[in-house]
């Protein structure tokens, strides 16, 4: 039984609505009232205020990493099989978008071909990896609960002709890109990114707790992929899977927000050329 609102009912109620309204339920698939429900293969802990792959999930999605390992090539349905299980996991273990790229890039491969076993593409064995021992040892995901975020007005921005610069309230930071920094699929993208992870390791060294985080950019692309997870450039997605792991300990979220650079509250004030503020902490 279950109380709410002054009203008590359990599952058997629903099923006798149910069955007057001539609805059909399978009964293997009814789930009892509880603080703590099974549902879509997620435990949730309503009182915790957290969810999780149900073992059940976690061992049949390992097992599925290890068969895939057997075969030294695979057809498009085995990679359709594998990528479906993962992403349903990283609905619970968000960094593991950033994990899925390798998986996503072999989806396009196969052409008219489908049944055709092709070799996985570079950097997935990596990935797979990454995603064995995440499944084996990741805790509890809290559930969302926006009441608030520390918002300190932090900044990041790149330029490909000047450098990277962020801004934390009045104070302040530039880095210089190498002359020959666009190399190896790196792009304007690559650098907001490389910003953006700069700006994170400063917020940590100012508030360490657990408390989510808000910063901004003007880069769209950027934001729009941190939102989604994962990147489609490489060195991008590199940068973003370097966040993640930032963020494991304590558990951080970090929300974005899109700001023209134009509205900068120090637009135009700061160069990649002058000498940084010394009140700002080194992200190294």
């Amino acid at each position: 039984m279950a109380t709410t609102s002054g009203f008590t009912f359990a599952t058997e109620h629903i099923n006798f609505i149910s069955d007057q309204l001539g609805i059909l339920w399978e009964p293997t698939k009814d789930t009892p009232f509880s603080s703590k429900p099974t549902f879509m293969g997620f435990e949730w802990d309503l009182e915790n205020k957290t969810v999780a792959l149900t073992h059940r999930k976690r061992d049949k999605y390992l097992l599925a990493i290890k068969e895939w390992f057997k075969s030294a090539k695979h057809t498009l349905e085995d990679v359709q099989k594998l990528h479906g299980h993962l992403s349903h996991a990283s609905l619970t273990i968000p960094e593991g978008s950033a994990y899925l790229t390798s998986l996503q890039a072999m989806l396009g491969i196969f052409g008219s071909n489908p049944f055709m076993p092709c070799t996985p593409p570079c950097g997935l064995t990596a990935d797979l990896q990454w995603w064995c021992n995440t499944l084996i040892s990741s805790p509890p995901l809290p559930i969302p609960h926006h009441t608030h975020s520390l918002d300190l007005n932090a900044f990041s921005d790149a330029s490909s002709g000047f450098g990277l610069a962020v801004t934390i309230g009045d104070r302040w930071h530039t880095w210089r890109l190498y002359k020959e920094w666009k190399r190896d699929e790196r792009d304007i993208g690559w650098a907001e990114s490389v910003t953006f992870k700069m700006l994170i390791r400063i917020l940590l060294t100012i508030d360490s707790s657990s408390t989510p985080l808000m910063v901004y950019g003007d880069n769209q692309g950027v934001i729009k992929a941190w939102r989604k997870g994962c990147s489609n450039n490489k060195p991008t997605n590199r940068s973003f899977q370097q966040i993640h792991a930032i963020l494991v300990s304590p558990p951080h979220r970090v929300f974005t927000k899109y700001i023209p650079s134009k509205r900068w509250p120090f637009s135009g004030q700061v160069s990649p050329h002058r000498t940084c503020s010394p009140a700002c902490p080194n992200p190294q």
